[in-house]
């Protein structure tokens, strides 16, 4: 009798729990929480758990000989460069170099040597990389965490940004959720602020995820509206959003802002840099930045459409008064007085430099060149893609960035397909399921090879599908589908431990 009951109750929590579910998540996510909570039963089965462990050693041993390229190993070995301890002896400057040099050959960087590489890579104009390079070793020793000793990087950095400049687009928005994080405990003593956002969970601030429309990739205005609610201290869009190259209502996301009283975060990293200069030459209409009464503060990476050195952005405040929650100060230190505009302390002044250098070399005349290039390529890849037979873009792409999926083909299959033909670095995403290229000022990037090596490959795909049956789409496709996102996360972290292996 006494079983009964316990079963009895046993049943009702279920049900009680999957009712629950059923309005927090929708059925579908009813749906995925059953499927994880049957893989990790199973998980725990002595049988089944070997053969998930087999499987996923499998997976690793194929991510390790994707990060390895064997050009490198082999130049290592001859010339005896691979180091696991400080050398008794140092090497001498000239074979430091002549070693350094031969890593970078275009045996090595084949798919960047041969313009078929994305990667981050935004400009590979010669005389500009060569300036840069420059730039760099004049300030390489110098440290912006001292600027009485270095007042030059000062002067770039206030000239660069009407806020700070920082390492990077994770710590621009980073900086941001601090700042609204300091301002919000200023203004309502006991807060516990929450951040409305697409994802991403920082400084002991609440995640508040929304989605975006299944159609336009841009936010969901609607839900915004209901997550809006007294301990949010900032809303974030995208101009554009890095996935998919859209660009958020960030207008309508202004009148939310300003309706609630509470901050908008423009994340601009990917076009901050580009948008101005296409909306200059009548391409974008959109607005997505101060012109917006409701912005409070937008980021930018210099790095990216800025054509500086790897390691530069900006974030920006409308007001000095927000730009000031900011700053970090500390007075209890032995070591003196410290205090920091960004998380960094010690800050490359090579780096800063080189972002100002690019600013005022390239002048408003080479990045309206650079930005009516770009854009003429981007409308050429868009088209060149949308005429493809059984693939689809996803969204309506408006700048730096296209997004392509299909269907009716495994699409993973057609990123192995190009990886074949050189194309060894397009990126495969999920939520949806799709392929995404950056469109940058890249002189040996050939668009109609790209274009044509996309058609070769989807035709192949479609034709001959076991062909691809070894390579990376399966990896790919499981992690994109798989519910018990934990699996997926141990994957990630194998990956970067394959990464980081001598």
């Amino acid at each position: 009798m006494d079983f009964l009951l316990v079963e009895h109750a046993i049943v009702a929590a279920v049900f009680i729990w999957l009712i629950n579910k059923a309005f927090s998540l929708g059925f579908q996510g009813v749906k995925d929480a059953l499927l994880v909570g049957v893989i990790r039963g199973l998980s725990v089965v002595p049988g089944v758990k070997g053969k998930i462990e087999q499987e996923n050693q499998k997976i690793v041993e194929k991510i390790e000989v994707m990060v390895k390229n064997k050009e490198l190993d082999e130049l290592a070995r001859e010339r005896s460069l691979t180091f696991t301890r400080i050398p008794a002896r140092g090497l001498d400057s000239d074979s430091l170099l002549s070693a350094m040099r031969a890593m970078r050959g275009d045996n090595i960087e084949k798919a960047y040597a041969a313009g078929k590489g994305f990667g981050g890579i935004y400009i590979d104009l010669e005389s500009h990389e060569e300036t840069q390079h420059q730039v760099f070793g004049l300030f390489a020793d110098s440290n912006a965490l001292y600027p009485d000793l270095f007042p030059a990087l000062r002067k770039f950095e206030a000239e660069v940004t009407c806020g700070t400049m920082t390492s990077g687009g994770t710590e621009s928005i980073l900086m941001a959720v601090k700042t609204y994080r300091e301002s919000a405990r200023k203004r309502i003593p006991g807060i516990k602020p929450q951040m409305i956002v697409p994802a991403a969970h920082y400084f002991d601030v609440e995640l508040v995820v929304v989605p975006v429309d299944d159609v336009t990739m841009e936010v969901d205005l609607a839900a915004v509206r209901k997550a809006v609610n007294p301990n949010v201290i900032m809303i974030v869009g995208s101009a554009p959003g890095y996935p998919h190259g859209v660009i958020d209502d960030i207008e309508e996301l202004s009148k939310i802002a300003l309706q609630h009283g509470v901050g908008l975060h423009v994340d601009g990293c990917l076009g901050g840099f580009l948008l101005p200069w296409l909306q200059k030459l009548g391409h974008i209409s959109k607005k997505f930045d101060f012109s917006v009464r409701g912005v409070t503060s937008v980021s930018l990476d210099v790095h990216k459409y800025g054509y500086s050195a790897k390691g530069a952005s900006v974030i920006c405040y409308r007001n000095k008064e927000l730009l000031l929650n900011q700053f970090f100060t500390y007075t209890e230190w032995s070591g003196g007085l410290y205090c920091s505009p960004s998380a960094a302390g010690s800050r490359p002044g090579g780096l800063i430099a080189t972002a100002w250098a690019s600013l005022v070399s390239l002048g408003e005349e080479g990045y309206l060149k650079a930005a009516r290039n770009i854009q003429e390529t981007f409308e050429v890849l868009v088209n060149g893609i949308k005429a493809l037979p059984d693939v689809e873009l996803v969204g309506a792409p408006e700048a730096c960035a296209i997004a392509f999926g299909s269907s009716k083909l495994d699409i993973f299959k057609v990123a192995d397909a190009m990886r074949n033909r050189g194309w060894n670095n397009i990126a495969c995403m999920q939520k949806p399921v799709c392929l995404h290229i950056p469109v940058a000022m890249r002189e040996t990037f050939n668009r109609d090879v790209f274009l044509a090596d996309l058609r070769e490959s989807v035709d192949e795909v479609r034709e001959h599908p076991e062909r691809f049956k070894d390579g990376m789409a399966p990896v790919y496709g499981m992690a994109a589908t798989m519910p018990d996102r934990s699996l997926v996360s141990q994957l990630l972290t194998s990956y970067t431990e394959a990464l980081l292996k001598v």
